[in-house]
Protein backbone atom coordinates (compact mmCIF):
# COMPACT_ATOMS: atom_id res chain seq x y z
CA UNK A 1 0.00 0.00 0.00
CA UNK A 2 1.44 3.57 -0.79
CA UNK A 3 1.29 5.37 1.93
CA UNK A 4 3.41 8.60 0.24
CA UNK A 5 1.56 10.42 -2.93
CA UNK A 6 1.61 13.88 -4.33
CA UNK A 7 -1.87 16.28 -4.14
CA UNK A 8 -4.11 15.59 -6.87
CA UNK A 9 -4.97 19.45 -7.28
CA UNK A 10 -1.68 21.94 -7.41
CA UNK A 11 -3.52 24.22 -4.35
CA UNK A 12 -3.38 21.45 -2.02
CA UNK A 13 -0.59 19.75 0.33
CA UNK A 14 2.97 19.70 -0.98
CA UNK A 15 2.57 15.82 -0.92
CA UNK A 16 0.42 13.46 1.08
CA UNK A 17 1.27 10.41 3.86
CA UNK A 18 -1.81 8.16 3.49
CA UNK A 19 -4.80 10.55 3.98
CA UNK A 20 -3.08 13.31 5.20
CA UNK A 21 -1.87 16.06 3.32
CA UNK A 22 1.54 18.08 4.46
CA UNK A 23 0.75 21.43 4.04
CA UNK A 24 2.93 24.38 4.55
CA UNK A 25 2.64 24.97 8.03
CA UNK A 26 2.22 21.40 9.00
CA UNK A 27 6.16 21.39 7.52
CA UNK A 28 6.84 24.46 9.39
CA UNK A 29 5.60 23.40 12.55
CA UNK A 30 7.53 20.19 12.66
CA UNK A 31 10.67 22.46 11.94
CA UNK A 32 9.89 24.20 15.31
CA UNK A 33 9.25 20.87 17.03
CA UNK A 34 12.60 19.07 15.73
CA UNK A 35 14.85 21.36 17.83
CA UNK A 36 13.23 20.91 21.35
CA UNK A 37 13.95 16.98 20.48
CA UNK A 38 17.20 17.99 19.64
CA UNK A 39 17.63 20.02 22.83
CA UNK A 40 17.06 17.20 24.92
CA UNK A 41 19.51 14.99 23.16
CA UNK A 42 22.61 17.53 22.95
CA UNK A 43 21.72 21.43 24.61
CA UNK A 44 23.96 22.61 22.23
CA UNK A 45 22.93 21.65 18.58
CA UNK A 46 20.70 24.98 18.40
CA UNK A 47 23.41 26.91 19.28
CA UNK A 48 23.68 28.50 15.95
CA UNK A 49 20.14 29.00 14.98
CA UNK A 50 19.22 31.73 17.54
CA UNK A 51 19.49 35.74 16.50
CA UNK A 52 22.22 37.71 17.93
CA UNK A 53 24.41 40.54 16.96
CA UNK A 54 27.94 38.88 17.10
CA UNK A 55 27.37 36.24 14.84
CA UNK A 56 25.72 38.57 12.51
CA UNK A 57 29.10 40.43 12.79
CA UNK A 58 30.83 37.80 11.24
CA UNK A 59 28.19 37.67 8.18
CA UNK A 60 26.09 34.56 9.80
CA UNK A 61 23.36 35.67 7.85
CA UNK A 62 20.94 32.29 8.05
CA UNK A 63 20.51 33.06 11.66
CA UNK A 64 17.74 35.44 10.22
CA UNK A 65 15.77 32.70 9.28
CA UNK A 66 16.32 30.13 11.89
CA UNK A 67 15.61 31.86 14.79
CA UNK A 68 12.28 30.73 15.51
CA UNK A 69 13.85 27.15 15.74
CA UNK A 70 15.93 27.93 18.63
CA UNK A 71 13.68 26.83 21.08
CA UNK A 72 14.24 25.62 24.51
CA UNK A 73 11.52 23.09 26.02
CA UNK A 74 9.13 25.23 28.36
CA UNK A 75 5.57 26.09 28.63
CA UNK A 76 5.76 29.38 26.41
CA UNK A 77 7.60 27.68 23.69
CA UNK A 78 4.64 24.85 23.29
CA UNK A 79 2.15 27.49 23.52
CA UNK A 80 4.00 30.10 20.36
CA UNK A 81 4.16 26.30 18.38
CA UNK A 82 0.62 25.73 18.96
CA UNK A 83 -0.41 29.00 18.09
CA UNK A 84 1.64 28.88 14.76
CA UNK A 85 0.18 25.73 13.65
CA UNK A 86 -4.11 26.71 14.63
CA UNK A 87 -4.01 30.08 13.18
CA UNK A 88 -1.27 29.37 10.72
CA UNK A 89 -3.45 26.49 9.27
CA UNK A 90 -6.65 28.69 9.34
CA UNK A 91 -4.50 31.57 7.51
CA UNK A 92 -3.30 28.52 4.82
CA UNK A 93 -7.01 28.01 4.38
CA UNK A 94 -7.42 31.67 2.59
CA UNK A 95 -4.16 31.40 0.51
CA UNK A 96 -2.31 28.67 -0.48
CA UNK A 97 0.86 26.38 0.20
CA UNK A 98 2.93 28.50 -1.87
CA UNK A 99 1.46 31.65 -0.79
CA UNK A 100 1.78 30.94 2.70
CA UNK A 101 5.41 29.67 2.45
CA UNK A 102 5.61 33.79 1.61
CA UNK A 103 3.58 34.82 4.80
CA UNK A 104 5.95 32.82 7.09
CA UNK A 105 8.85 34.06 5.08
CA UNK A 106 8.10 37.68 5.47
CA UNK A 107 7.19 37.16 9.31
CA UNK A 108 10.39 35.90 10.19
CA UNK A 109 12.96 37.27 7.99
CA UNK A 110 12.06 41.14 7.93
CA UNK A 111 11.32 41.41 11.80
CA UNK A 112 14.59 39.86 12.24
CA UNK A 113 16.46 42.49 9.54
CA UNK A 114 14.71 45.19 11.50
CA UNK A 115 16.02 44.00 14.96
CA UNK A 116 19.44 43.14 13.42
CA UNK A 117 19.83 46.61 12.13
CA UNK A 118 18.90 48.15 15.19
CA UNK A 119 21.24 46.32 17.06
CA UNK A 120 23.76 47.34 14.61
CA UNK A 121 23.40 50.77 13.78
CA UNK A 122 22.74 51.62 17.69
CA UNK A 123 25.26 49.10 19.47
CA UNK A 124 22.34 47.78 21.24
CA UNK A 125 22.12 43.66 22.27
CA UNK A 126 20.23 41.32 20.47
CA UNK A 127 19.00 38.02 21.65
CA UNK A 128 15.64 36.70 20.22
CA UNK A 129 15.46 33.18 19.74
CA UNK A 130 11.65 30.62 19.98
CA UNK A 131 8.39 30.07 18.44
CA UNK A 132 6.89 32.46 21.22
CA UNK A 133 7.87 35.39 19.51
CA UNK A 134 7.76 34.04 15.67
CA UNK A 135 4.00 33.58 16.09
CA UNK A 136 3.17 36.74 16.61
CA UNK A 137 3.41 37.93 12.80
CA UNK A 138 0.84 34.64 12.20
CA UNK A 139 -0.96 36.13 15.23
CA UNK A 140 -1.37 39.47 14.02
CA UNK A 141 -2.16 38.20 10.11
CA UNK A 142 -5.22 36.21 11.27
CA UNK A 143 -6.02 38.35 13.17
CA UNK A 144 -6.32 41.32 10.23
CA UNK A 145 -7.90 38.35 8.05
CA UNK A 146 -10.66 37.60 10.49
CA UNK A 147 -10.85 40.73 12.86
CA UNK A 148 -14.16 39.72 14.35
CA UNK A 149 -13.32 36.33 15.37
CA UNK A 150 -14.36 35.16 18.39
CA UNK A 151 -12.45 33.68 21.27
CA UNK A 152 -13.33 30.45 23.80
CA UNK A 153 -14.49 33.59 26.09
CA UNK A 154 -16.45 35.18 23.79
CA UNK A 155 -14.15 38.07 23.16
CA UNK A 156 -13.43 39.38 20.18
CA UNK A 157 -9.65 38.12 18.66
CA UNK A 158 -8.32 41.30 18.51
CA UNK A 159 -8.36 42.04 21.88
CA UNK A 160 -6.86 38.75 22.64
CA UNK A 161 -4.18 39.50 20.02
CA UNK A 162 -3.29 42.91 21.60
CA UNK A 163 -3.07 41.38 25.52
CA UNK A 164 -0.57 38.98 23.99
CA UNK A 165 1.54 41.82 22.05
CA UNK A 166 0.80 44.07 25.01
CA UNK A 167 2.57 41.51 27.59
CA UNK A 168 5.79 41.65 25.29
CA UNK A 169 5.77 45.07 24.68
CA UNK A 170 6.16 45.71 28.39
CA UNK A 171 8.19 43.41 29.61
CA UNK A 172 10.56 44.13 27.19
CA UNK A 173 10.06 47.75 27.44
CA UNK A 174 10.65 47.17 31.07
CA UNK A 175 13.85 45.50 30.18
CA UNK A 176 14.81 48.14 28.17
CA UNK A 177 15.78 45.73 25.29
CA UNK A 178 15.10 47.87 22.10
CA UNK A 179 16.35 45.76 19.98
CA UNK A 180 13.79 42.83 20.52
CA UNK A 181 11.04 45.09 20.91
CA UNK A 182 11.82 46.17 17.52
CA UNK A 183 11.58 42.72 16.36
CA UNK A 184 8.11 42.28 18.39
CA UNK A 185 6.71 45.54 16.58
CA UNK A 186 8.16 44.43 13.32
CA UNK A 187 6.82 41.45 13.19
CA UNK A 188 2.96 42.38 14.36
CA UNK A 189 3.16 45.40 11.54
CA UNK A 190 4.88 43.00 8.95
CA UNK A 191 1.80 40.33 10.18
CA UNK A 192 -0.79 42.80 9.35
CA UNK A 193 0.49 44.45 6.19
CA UNK A 194 0.94 40.93 4.99
CA UNK A 195 -2.38 39.52 5.33
CA UNK A 196 -3.66 42.99 3.81
CA UNK A 197 -1.28 42.65 1.29
CA UNK A 198 -2.25 38.96 0.17
CA UNK A 199 -5.83 40.39 -0.36
CA UNK A 200 -7.52 38.13 2.98
CA UNK A 201 -7.66 40.84 5.14
CA UNK A 202 -10.76 43.03 4.62
CA UNK A 203 -9.41 45.80 6.93
CA UNK A 204 -9.14 49.17 4.59
CA UNK A 205 -7.36 51.27 7.32
CA UNK A 206 -4.22 48.32 6.83
CA UNK A 207 -2.36 49.67 3.89
CA UNK A 208 -2.21 46.98 0.92
CA UNK A 209 1.29 46.85 -0.64
CA UNK A 210 2.21 45.49 -3.83
CA UNK A 211 4.19 42.40 -3.77
CA UNK A 212 6.42 41.06 -6.81
CA UNK A 213 4.55 38.53 -8.97
CA UNK A 214 6.59 35.65 -7.78
CA UNK A 215 4.88 35.68 -4.46
CA UNK A 216 1.65 36.38 -5.04
CA UNK A 217 1.59 33.49 -7.98
CA UNK A 218 -0.37 33.99 -11.60
CA UNK A 219 -2.12 31.19 -10.39
CA UNK A 220 -2.87 30.81 -7.25
CA UNK A 221 -6.95 31.20 -7.02
CA UNK A 222 -6.68 33.91 -5.08
CA UNK A 223 -9.47 36.79 -4.79
CA UNK A 224 -8.91 40.66 -6.37
CA UNK A 225 -11.05 43.15 -5.44
CA UNK A 226 -12.11 42.97 -9.00
CA UNK A 227 -13.07 39.23 -9.30
CA UNK A 228 -14.57 39.61 -5.71
CA UNK A 229 -17.46 41.52 -6.58
CA UNK A 230 -18.24 39.30 -9.82
CA UNK A 231 -17.81 35.67 -8.98
CA UNK A 232 -16.41 35.18 -11.94
CA UNK A 233 -12.44 34.95 -13.24
CA UNK A 234 -11.47 37.95 -15.40
CA UNK A 235 -11.28 37.62 -19.10
CA UNK A 236 -8.16 36.21 -20.61
CA UNK A 237 -7.41 33.80 -17.74
CA UNK A 238 -6.20 30.44 -18.48
CA UNK A 239 -8.51 27.54 -18.31
CA UNK A 240 -6.90 26.02 -15.17
CA UNK A 241 -7.19 28.70 -12.86
CA UNK A 242 -11.11 28.97 -13.83
CA UNK A 243 -11.30 25.16 -12.79
CA UNK A 244 -9.58 26.19 -9.93
CA UNK A 245 -11.51 29.29 -9.11
CA UNK A 246 -14.96 27.43 -9.22
CA UNK A 247 -13.77 24.74 -6.80
CA UNK A 248 -12.30 27.21 -4.71
CA UNK A 249 -15.75 29.40 -4.61
CA UNK A 250 -17.98 26.46 -3.28
CA UNK A 251 -15.70 24.58 -1.58
CA UNK A 252 -13.47 27.05 0.58
CA UNK A 253 -10.10 25.62 -0.47
CA UNK A 254 -8.20 28.07 -1.29
CA UNK A 255 -10.36 31.30 -1.53
CA UNK A 256 -11.49 33.45 1.66
CA UNK A 257 -14.46 32.11 3.51
CA UNK A 258 -17.00 34.25 2.16
CA UNK A 259 -17.12 31.52 -0.54
CA UNK A 260 -18.52 29.10 2.01
CA UNK A 261 -21.39 31.02 2.28
CA UNK A 262 -22.55 31.57 -1.12
CA UNK A 263 -23.10 27.73 -1.53
CA UNK A 264 -26.10 27.46 0.72
CA UNK A 265 -26.23 26.33 4.27
CA UNK A 266 -26.60 22.65 3.29
CA UNK A 267 -23.58 22.41 1.85
CA UNK A 268 -21.69 24.59 4.75
CA UNK A 269 -22.45 22.21 7.20
CA UNK A 270 -21.73 18.86 5.36
CA UNK A 271 -18.39 20.31 4.51
CA UNK A 272 -17.75 20.26 8.44
CA UNK A 273 -20.16 17.15 9.56
CA UNK A 274 -22.21 16.78 12.45
CA UNK A 275 -21.25 19.71 14.18
CA UNK A 276 -23.53 21.63 16.12
CA UNK A 277 -25.62 23.90 14.13
CA UNK A 278 -24.70 26.87 16.70
CA UNK A 279 -21.42 26.27 15.70
CA UNK A 280 -22.05 26.29 12.44
CA UNK A 281 -24.09 29.70 12.47
CA UNK A 282 -21.07 31.14 14.00
CA UNK A 283 -18.51 30.19 11.59
CA UNK A 284 -21.20 30.98 8.99
CA UNK A 285 -21.38 34.58 10.52
CA UNK A 286 -17.97 35.08 10.96
CA UNK A 287 -17.10 34.44 7.33
CA UNK A 288 -19.83 36.89 6.18
CA UNK A 289 -17.28 39.52 6.94
CA UNK A 290 -15.34 39.14 3.60
CA UNK A 291 -18.90 39.54 2.03
CA UNK A 292 -18.68 42.33 -1.02
CA UNK A 293 -21.40 44.60 -1.33
CA UNK A 294 -23.91 43.31 -3.98
CA UNK A 295 -23.90 39.60 -2.70
CA UNK A 296 -27.24 38.49 -0.35
CA UNK A 297 -26.80 36.36 2.40
CA UNK A 298 -27.48 32.26 1.80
Amino acid sequence: MNRFSLPDTPGDGWFRIGDKEITTTAIVTALLTVPLLAYAIRPSSIDGLDLRAEPLRDWELWRLATWPMANVPNLFVVLGIVMVYIFGREIETMLDKRRMAWMFGLTVVVPAIVGAAVALVFDFGLAVAGASIAGLGIIAAFTAAQPMARTFLNLPFWVLGAVIVALDVLRLFGARRWAELSVVVASVVVGGLAARSFGISPLEQIPSIPLPPFMVGASTGSVTRSTRGSGRPEEGEPHRRRRRWARSECAGRHGPPARQGRCGWARFADSRGAKAPRRIQQEAASALIFRPAGIRAP
